[in-house]
This record gives C-alpha cells, sequence and structure tokens, in this order.
C-alpha cells in the first residue's frame, strides 16, 4: 500500500514540477514531500519501537538520522507553505530566522548521530581465531 501511494505521489510532483511555470514558486510539491518525508520516519519509528531484539533504539545512528528529518521536516512544513508571502518580501526575516534555527538544530542532531554507537556491529574473538558478528549485543 505504502509503493502504492509513494507512486502516486511521485507521479503527482513530477508532473506539478513539468507544468509549473519557472517564475512562480509553488509550494505545493515542497508541502507534500516534507509530508510524506514525515510519514515514513514516523512509520520507521513505529516499526523500531515495535522490535523488543533492540532495547536502547536511541542509541544508534539512525534513530538520531530520523529524528533529524523529523524535525526538519516538520519545522519547516509550515514555512514552506507560507515561503510565497517569504518570497515576496513580506516577512523575509521571519522565514530566515525559522529556517536557519531549524537546519542548525538538525545538523546539531546529526551530529549526535554520527558520534553514537551502533551496539548491533559488534565483533566477538572465536576460540579459534575467526571473528563473528553480533546481531545484538
Amino acid at each position: 500500500m505504502l509503493y502504492v501511494v509513494t507512486f502516486a505521489v511521485g507521479v503527482y510532483l513530477f508532473y506539478e514540477i513539468i507544468t509549473t511555470p519557472r517564475d512562480v514558486y509553488d509550494p505545493t510539491p515542497s508541502v507534500i514531500s516534507s509530508l510524506i518525508i514525515l510519514v515514513y520516519c514516523i512509520i520507521f519509528l513505529y516499526e523500531r519501537v515495535k522490535d523488543i531484539s533492540v532495547p536502547y533504539f536511541y542509541f544508534t545512528a539512525t534513530f538520531w538520522v530520523v529524528v533529524a528529518l523529523i524535525v526538519y521536516c516538520a519545522g519547516t512544513f509550515f514555512a514552506l507553505m507560507y515561503a510565497k508571502s517569504f518570497i515576496e518580501g513580506k516577512d523575509e526575516n521571519e522565514y530566515d530566522i525559522i529556517h536557519d534555527s531549524l537546519y542548525l538544530f538538525k545538523n546539531l542532531i546529526l551530529i549526535i548521530a554520527c558520534f553514537s554507537t551502533d551496539s548491533k556491529n559488534t565483533y566477538t574473538k572465536l576460540k579459534d581465531g575467526r571473528n563473528t558478528l553480533n546481531k545484538y549485543t
């Protein structure tokens, strides 16, 4: 079901990009893309919470990358909807403050992801000298 929705949205976005004039900003494709990323991130986190084999999944880098995407997409969602008025020069400073602060916060979360340890990829030395991968430790 999710693949069908993704394909339909992809076709719509492709059509929207082709038919929209180049000198006009249409926020609809950006908003739809942001919503799709949010839905996929929430589904991914839900599946990770259901997996009981990893007790502390917030120690993994993938968790922090997904959280960074959620924060950035959710934060810029409304800014993208009102971007046309921002582009016209009415509230350009407010847009810059919102976007730049969320961009900075997203990058800080990605730095946390870079330094987090993924406990799935640990190796154990066997008695005969071979290394084995511990799937979940």
